[in-house]
């Protein structure tokens, strides 16, 4: 300091001026000079406290005038760093800039997974939910519009059977099939079947030749139900056309001929499946009607959708009514068929369990109308059914047999299994009774002699379950045959005075 000084000196006293009027101020002024970082006023302080505040201002002037550069620079520093104070304690309660990107980060990866859950395929959500969500994109029918789908598909199935009627080679597929056919018809293809090379270079449409085969393509299709006959007729064309050339074989079809065949097929599937897929939300409504516990309901609807797709093959709108009105039945039919055939462990035949159906409607009414449970033969007389009939549907085999391992009642733990007999094992009471037996002889045989405990266990097979003869049991004692006896009579005699002690039946 005293260093610092001598050389302030010789620069001038005008450098010193302006440390003595601070100093001057501080001791004239009862308050300290208010600061950013210390705002509490001065005056709750006393004035040796005063005093000593200002000896330090002293020693902070001295230094603050020899370097007054560096002293501004200080400041400076000193208010950007109060000011970062400020800032950060009024940013304290707002996010950070990092924060931020976390949270942003995270909203990002849940849409994402929001968007993966909504394009999963059917498969990996649940099957009947992913099931219901595809009929939900799919419009429905107007009557003006189902009316149009059904002639477009009467249309296009009516061309494609012409196609195939003027090929030479569908008459010898029809020609099997005719037997099933319909008396008329089979006459009407026998006599195109004589026609049929002229069939396949026909060029005058109006003649009475083409009129034929567009009447018989209109009943083939009306007749065929299940498409089976086309199915046949189109499988024998596509060996005649893409399979070997033979050179013998008069009847082959032509390559264009087979590949317009092949788009008119391809277009009439189309229009039947577009039938068929505007209809499905009818199944499901009719599928829900039917509760049944060993059939989920996706198994109802997937049967119902048999009989949708048999509806369409035979539905004819000529008649005017609606399509619904005519499919619901068939739809009804094959998911109670699917019931009868899948729905228990053990199959029944479907007239016994029509009947079973007929006897218990008839018991619920009889026992509404009587109040009480009908007999036999009540019943018999209702249904105009033999007794002996009725008993034997009755008795049958039951749809839901019941299972061994199953408890036979809540409160009981035993299972059925517990109750039920094996043959080929004895009596529970039987086996008892002779364990007890032999834990009794056992006991009297304790109060013999060795020898005799011995004989008798030899002579009544104790030993090994084989009973030896008194010769055998004498050669092993080195004995005679009666005196084996006498020591087994008298063994004998010991254990009947015994029981009859300990009042123990001998029989």
């Amino acid at each position: 300091m005293a260093k610092r000084v001598k050389q302030l000196s010789k620069k001038g006293k005008a450098s010193m001026a302006k440390p003595a009027k601070k100093l001057a101020a501080v001791k004239a002024t009862p308050k300290a000079v208010p600061t950013k970082t210390a705002p509490k006023p001065a005056a709750a302080k006393g004035p040796r406290r005063l005093k000593a505040q200002a000896a330090n201002e002293e020693e902070v002037d001295f230094e603050d005038s020899e370097e007054p550069e560096s002293n501004e620079e200080s400041e400076e520093e000193e208010d950007g760093a109060e000011e970062e104070k400020e800032s950060a304690e009024k940013s304290s309660d707002e996010p950070t800039a990092e924060e931020l990107a976390t949270v942003e980060k995270e909203l990002a990866e849940q849409e994402a997974d929001a968007k993966k859950k909504k394009n999963l395929p059917a498969g990996a959500k649940d099957v009947l939910s992913g099931y219901m969500e595809q009929l939900s994109h799919i419009p429905l029918f107007t009557p003006d519009s189902e009316r149009k789908a059904a002639e477009k598909l009467v249309d296009l199935e009516v061309d494609l059977w012409k196609k195939l009627l003027h090929q030479p080679l569908s008459y010898e597929v029809l020609g099997d099939v005719a037997q099933t056919l319909e008396r008329d018809v089979q006459e009407e293809i026998f006599e195109l079947r004589k026609n049929a090379k002229r069939l396949a270079t026909l060029s005058d449409r109006a003649s009475k030749l083409q009129k034929a085969v567009d009447d018989m393509a209109v009943k083939l299709r009306y007749i065929d139900n299940d498409k089976e006959a086309m199915e046949l007729v189109v499988a024998r064309l596509r060996r005649s056309a893409w399979g070997a050339k033979s050179k013998s074989d008069p009847l082959k079809v032509p390559f264009k001929e087979m590949l317009a065949i092949e788009r008119q097929r391809g277009e009439s599937l189309r229009a039947r499946n577009d039938f068929v897929r505007a209809n499905l939300r009818l199944v499901v409504s009719v599928a829900r009607s039917f509760h049944h516990v060993r059939l989920p309901l996706i198994d109802l609807i997937q049967e119902g959708n048999v009989g949708l797709m048999k509806a369409v093959h035979r539905y004819d709108h000529r008649r005017g009514f609606r399509f619904s009105t005519y499919a619901i039945w068939w739809i009804r039919q094959a998911i109670e068929r699917a019931i009868i055939n899948k729905g228990s462990a053990v199959r029944l035949p479907v007239h016994v369990i029509d009947s079973r159906r007929q006897i218990s409607r008839a018991a619920n009414k009889l026992t509404q109308k009587l109040g009480r449970a009908p007999s036999t033969a009540e019943l018999s007389k209702t249904l105009h059914m033999s007794q002996v009939k009725l008993d034997q549907i009755l008795a049958g085999v039951h749809q839901d047999p019941v299972s061994l391992d199953d408890p036979i009642s809540s409160d009981d733990p035993r299972n059925y299994l517990d109750m039920v007999r094996d043959e080929n094992q004895p009596a529970l009471d039987e086996s008892l009774i002779r364990e007890n037996t032999r834990q009794r002889i056992r006991e009297l045989l304790t109060l013999l002699s060795p020898i005799e405990k011995d004989i008798i266990k030899r002579r009544f097979g104790m030993h090994d379950g084989q009973d030896q003869t008194l010769d055998e049991i004498g050669k092993h004692y080195n004995l005679s045959r009666e005196r084996v006896r006498q020591i087994q009579t008298q063994g004998l005699m010991k254990m009947r005075r015994m029981c009859e002690r300990r009042k123990i039946g001998t029989r």
